[in-house]
């Protein structure tokens, strides 16, 4: 029971290291939070799960297709929304907003059974 709990700790605090890590090496370059890349790291593993399913292979084998796939996805985002913001001279405060802007929109292209939070508003709030 020792050995399980020592190990759900290990886990837990590997998962908040590489999480902090990712942060920090992404804002000392670019002096903004960028939020999304939590939902590429998301999209390139549902790359490689679906390969996976799809061919009836190992998860291990489509290591290179995910790490591919968020690559592409990441490339895409930066010439195609950071890019035009840089040469405008954007405040880190766009940044932030566009970053989350783009964490909904490719959450969002996630099918269902990726993401387990769903939210939705049916009862009005006033």
């Amino acid at each position: 029971m020792i050995i399980q709990l020592l190990l759900n700790i290990f886990i837990s605090s590997s998962i908040y290291f590489l999480l902090s890590i990712s942060f920090t090496f992404i804002y000392y370059p670019t002096k903004y939070f960028h939020l999304a890349h939590v939902a590429i790291i998301t999209l390139g593993a549902y790359v490689n799960f679906l390969f996976s399913k799809q061919l009836g292979l190992s998860l291990w084998l489509f290591i290179p297709s995910a790490i591919v796939g968020a690559t592409a996805i990441s490339v895409i985002s930066e010439i195609s929304v950071y890019k035009p913001l840089r040469n405008r001279n954007a405040t880190p405060l766009i940044f932030l907003i566009t970053s989350l802007g783009l964490f909904i929109i490719l959450q969002n292209l996630m099918p269902p059974k990726c993401v387990n939070v769903h939210i939705s508003c049916t009862k009005p709030v006033c």
